[in-house]
This record gives structure tokens, C-alpha cells and sequence, in this order.
């Protein structure tokens, strides 16, 4: 994945070079892409993964302060100074850091022997409650620099968020009707390739758009990539010690940590591109696209011997 996000982004770049001023039409793309990522990656999700999790609303509650309060708060310092000559990059990070987590939160969480049902449930959770929640943080932290319409940003989460969650449970539905779970099943991965495929044009689209801005100001390729390690850094770091403090189980603490440093980025560019069009805010999600997955690779092989020497040292609460 980091090989082909990084492809699209040069790619974007490209294609944005040879054609002055995009059409309307290629930005227009980005909700539609961004509807087909989520809805085709809710069909095959069940809802007893979510009732698996309900013995323990501890490790919910903690997930969604982690996903929707913690981060962001990282976030802000970062914006307020690496960001400060170019506070609408800092929009971005911010818009980064506030969106839920994305696919990849469960994917992580299964390679590292992580919990899996508590995973998909923050994920699912922080998705419904980001509809209100990124609006408002987005505001209150950034509201200074841009003016982040409310209702409009709400409007645009209604169709990206809700709409196909809804359309996609609906389709699960209709298809365990007429096929079992099994047949379903067997089909997933094609699910998961058709949603990358739509993450990698929605990034794809947004490299393009910027192509003109960057080739006049290339140092702000080099400012957000500062931003965006400085954060996933600070994410994983501070993410894990409080797991440790807390004395949480290794097993819940890995979607805690990477519900944190793996967010849904793609939604965060559909909404820069919808609710601060004309401006540079994209380019601190491009920025934070380009880093987040190396990082997340890279803490894979630290973060479990962090937690599991943590649990053995002092033993784990669920």
C-alpha cells in the first residue's frame, strides 16, 4: 500500500503538470470514490463482531477518546508551530488527525494478535460519531485560521459516512438472502481491493489538483512531511505509554495505538477538498498520506515488544 500511495502521489502530479486547470469534474469525483471505499467494506462486516465488545465498554470509551479527543490535541501544537507560517497545511493536519480510523486499524490489529472485535467496533463507532464530532474539533481547534462551515461539513460526512453504511448494511442484507455467509465471505477480498482502489484515486485526484501550488512552492512538501512525523510520532509514543499506565491488556492495546496513528485519510481529503476548496489545506493530508503507513510499518516491530513487556512486567486489566 505505502508503494501505490506513493505512485498515485507522483502520478496525480504528473497528470496535474500537463493539464493546467483541472476540470471540475475530477474533484467532483472524489465523493463518489469515496462513497464506493466505505460501502464496499461494509458488506462484509457483521454485527456480532460488535457484540463481542459490549462486555467491556472500558476499552470502547477509551478507543473513542483516544480516536476523537487525543488526537487531535497532538495535533494542535504541531499545527500551531512547525504550521505557523502556513496555517492552512496545519488545517489539514489537524483534519487528519480528527477523522476515524480507516481499514487498515483492523489489518494492523490482526497482524499484531491485537483484538480484532474491538478494532471494527471503534472503527464503525468513531465513523457514526465523526458526522458531529470533526466538524466541531475541526472548528474549535483550527477555527482561527479557516472558517470551517459546520453544516456544510456535516452535510458532506451525511453522504460519505452515514449513506453508505447504511446502503452497505442494506446490501449485506439483500445478499445473505440470496447467497450464504459463506460464498460472502469468500468474496471479501475482492472488497478490500476495489475500496484501495478507490482510496488510491481519491489521493490520486488530490495530488493533481495541487500539482501548480507545489511546483511554485515546493518547501511545502518538505513542512508537511516535518508536521506529519512530528505527529505519528508524538501518536505512538504518547498512545502507548498511557496503554501502559493504564495497564491495559496487550491485546486491546494495539487498536487503541494504531486506531490512533491510522486514520481514514481519505476521508479527511474529501473534506478539505469540499469544505476548504482554493485553499492548501489537502496538502497537509497528502503530507500525512505519505507518512502515515511507513511509520505504522515501522512502530509494528516496536510497539508489541513495548506493550508485551509492559503486561509481563505488571500484568494487564481488560
Amino acid at each position: 500500500m505505502p508503494i501505490w500511495v506513493i505512485l498515485s502521489i507522483v502520478l496525480g502530479l504528473v497528470f496535474g503538470y500537463f493539464l493546467p486547470r483541472p476540470a471540475a469534474t475530477l474533484e467532483s469525483a472524489v465523493i463518489p470514490l469515496l462513497f464506493i471505499m466505505i460501502y464496499v467494506m461494509v458488506i462484509p462486516t457483521s454485527l456480532k463482531q460488535f457484540y463481542q465488545v459490549i462486555r467491556f465498554p472500558k476499552n470502547v470509551g477509551l478507543g473513542i477518546v483516544f480516536i476523537c479527543i487525543l488526537a487531535p490535541l497532538i495535533a494542535y501544537p504541531i499545527y500551531r508551530i512547525i504550521f505557523h507560517g502556513y496555517p492552512e497545511m496545519g488545517v489539514g493536519l489537524i483534519l487528519a488527525a480528527t477523522v476515524p480510523p480507516g481499514g487498515m486499524i483492523a489489518a494492523w490489529t490482526g497482524l499484531l494478535e491485537g483484538d480484532i472485535p474491538l478494532a471494527v467496533t471503534l472503527q464503525a463507532v468513531t465513523l457514526v460519531l465523526g458526522t458531529v464530532q470533526i466538524p466541531y474539533t475541526v472548528s474549535l481547534l483550527a477555527g482561527a485560521a479557516v472558517h470551517v462551515p459546520i453544516g456544510s461539513m456535516v452535510q458532506t460526512l451525511i453522504i460519505i459516512v452515514i449513506l453508505p453504511l447504511v446502503i452497505g448494511f442494506a446490501s449485506r442484507w439483500a445478499i445473505l438472502r440470496r447467497w450464504d455467509e459463506k460464498a460472502l465471505k469468500s468474496f471479501s477480498p475482492n472488497f478490500a481491493v476495489i475500496s484501495g482502489l478507490a482510496a488510491i484515486g481519491v489521493v490520486f485526484i488530490s495530488a493533481a489538483l495541487k500539482t501548480h501550488v507545489l511546483l511554485k512552492h515546493p518547501e511545502l512538501i518538505g513542512i508537511g512531511l516535518a508536521g506529519a512525523v512530528v505527529y505519528y510520532l508524538l501518536a505512538y509514543f504518547i498512545t502507548t505509554v498511557l496503554c501502559h499506565l493504564g495497564r491495559i491488556k496487550y491485546a486491546q492495546s494495539i487498536p487503541l495505538v494504531y486506531g490512533t496513528g491510522t486514520k481514514n485519510l481519505s476521508i479527511a481529503i474529501a473534506l478539505s477538498l469540499a469544505t476548504f476548496p482554493n485553499t492548501n489545506v489537502v496538502l497537509g493530508v497528502i503530507a500525512c498520506f505519505m507518512i502515515q503507513m511507513p511509520l505504522a510499518s515501522v512502530f509494528y516491530k516496536v510497539i508489541p515488544r513495548i506493550l508485551r513487556k509492559s503486561e509481563m512486567s505488571q500484568g494487564g486489566t481488560s
